[in-house]
């Protein structure tokens, strides 16, 4: 009888024992389980910033050859005006108009304007139209110039050659906004006697090639 008890203990023992191993097993399992799935919820997050990232990468590769593609059409029209306006120079419809080697249209001053005076001739007004003609659908700047002779004719009306040469500016732009330029694309600027293209005479002289307005076509 001892030894059958005896053996009956060890046998509960023995079962208890392996049902606390089968539990430590289930519990190490289920924890695995559960980083397990934490770490697919972190790969899937992960996933997903990746995909967000490829699309944002995307649409800027998108913008960039739409960008591309509008600086050549851009590049292209200005071509084409250049090449329009160098022609009418050619056939000497353009008078007192020429352009530039950094290719700025160059409007002479004496050509356009009364000397210390900022309104457009009347027989300039023709050249202008067909320059308006060229330059739609730019985007335009116009920059007026003066020599370094002071104001002296009409004074009281432009104190300073900043004042001429703004006025005359502002009244070219004005004119190609109403020969059909759109005003959103236009700007302008005064510079005085402050950029000379070339050096003013010697006493005081000023020069005529400084009396100017030049329009920039940008991009």
């Amino acid at each position: 009888m001892n030894r059958i008890a005896t053996w009956g203990v060890f046998g509960v023992l023995a079962a208890l024992g392996t049902g606390c191993v089968a539990d430590d097993r289930y519990r190490e399992i289920l924890n695995q389980n559960d980083m397990l799935q934490k770490t697919n919820a972190g790969l899937t997050t992960e996933n997903e910033r990746i995909k967000g990232d490829l699309d944002d990468l995307k649409l800027l590769h998108a913008r960039a050859e739409a960008d591309a593609a509008r600086e050549r059409e851009a590049r292209m029209a200005t071509r084409v005006a250049f090449e329009r306006l160098s022609e009418q120079i050619a056939q000497g419809d353009m008078k007192g108009v020429t352009v530039d080697s950094s290719g700025r249209i160059q409007l002479e001053g004496e050509v356009f304007f009364e000397t210390g005076k900022a309104e457009i001739r009347k027989q300039a007004e023709e050249t202008l139209k067909r320059l308006a003609e060229t330059l739609k659908g730019h985007v335009i700047r116009v920059d007026g110039h003066t020599d370094d002779q002071p104001i002296v004719v009409s004074k009281d009306t432009y104190p300073s050659n900043w004042h001429l040469s703004g006025a005359r500016a502002l009244n070219v732009l004005l004119f190609l906004e109403a020969n059909g330029l759109d005003s959103q694309s236009l700007s302008f600027a005064g510079y005085g006697e402050y950029k000379p293209r070339e050096p003013n005479a010697a006493g005081h002289k000023g020069n005529r090639k400084n009396r100017r307005v030049e329009i920039s076509l940008l991009q």
